[in-house]
């Protein structure tokens, strides 16, 4: 009986898992909204610097960071993104082998990323729209972290390192 019990947690466990990395397979948001929803939920704090933040609980993995409890204060550049959480790649898209498919590469090859007027998608949405592979590495839950948005954005596509936190904290106050 407790074998039973035992395997029909676990089957349910792997279900939902499974269904939740369904859903975040098919976009961006849905991957960020699972990421929040269900491997942060009990740790709101910022990836890089971390900072604690609130959730919006509105489901699209926005929420505000408490920069004054980390020590921290907003930059000049990029001010305005410096209270919310951005979800971030730790390894950047552009880093990733899907950098070198044809639908990221050749995007115009493939009908679904040329509208009606004849413009294309660029390389990173087109896989995005047509690559299962591609969404697997783009939408990894493992991948996203939340992050404070003006840190996300000083990053861009630098390759992660060692002291990377040390080298975006330079600028910040002591």
């Amino acid at each position: 009986m407790v074998r039973q019990v035992s395997l029909s947690l676990a089957l349910c466990f792997v279900a939902a898992a499974s269904a939740h990395a369904q859903a975040a397979k098919s976009s961006w948001r849905a991957a960020k909204n699972a990421s929040a929803d269900h491997v942060y939920f009990d740790n709101l704090k910022t990836f890089y610097c971390g900072c604690p933040y609130t959730s919006d609980n509105d489901s699209d993995g926005s929420g505000k960071v408490s920069l004054p409890a980390c020590g921290m204060a907003a930059l000049a550049k990029n001010k305005n993104s410096a209270n919310r959480i951005e979800w971030e790649d730790i390894v950047p898209a552009s880093l990733m082998p899907a950098r070198s498919f044809a639908c990221w590469e050749n995007p115009e090859q493939f009908p679904k990323c040329v509208n009606s007027k004849g413009k294309v998608k660029p390389g990173r949405r087109c896989c995005e729209s047509v690559s299962g592979t591609a969404q697997g590495m783009m939408f990894d839950l493992h991948n996203l972290a939340p992050a404070i948005g003006q840190v996300n954005q000083y990053r861009l596509n630098d390759r992660p390192r060692p002291g990377e936190a040390n080298r975006v904290q330079v600028a910040l106050p002591s």
